[in-house]
């Protein structure tokens, strides 16, 4: 797996940029896409830059934080179907 540490918010917005416009100028190849993560304590504005390379993309964005979400939340409610489970969200 490979890792990146950027160190300047330049470097995050330039990364989350270049990662973004592959997703959305090729979405059927998301899944070979990396996921990224950004970690690091609450108020270092994680979520700001994300919103801010989203409005720079003309993109939404739907600010979710997880820690306030059950997994119904993101999941749905599972509801057997014959041989299969289905996802009501």
């Amino acid at each position: 797996m490979q890792t990146h540490s950027p160190s300047t918010l330049d470097d995050i917005f330039a990364l989350l940029t270049h990662q973004t416009h592959l997703l959305w100028s090729h979405p059927e190849q998301a899944s070979a896409i990396a996921p990224l993560m950004l970690w690091g304590p609450p108020g270092v504005g994680k979520s700001t830059v994300v919103r801010s390379v989203a409005e720079a993309q003309g993109v939404g964005f739907l600010d979710i934080r997880l820690a306030q979400r059950e997994p119904v939340d993101l999941r749905g409610l599972p509801v057997p179907r014959e041989d299969a489970v289905e996802w009501l969200l």
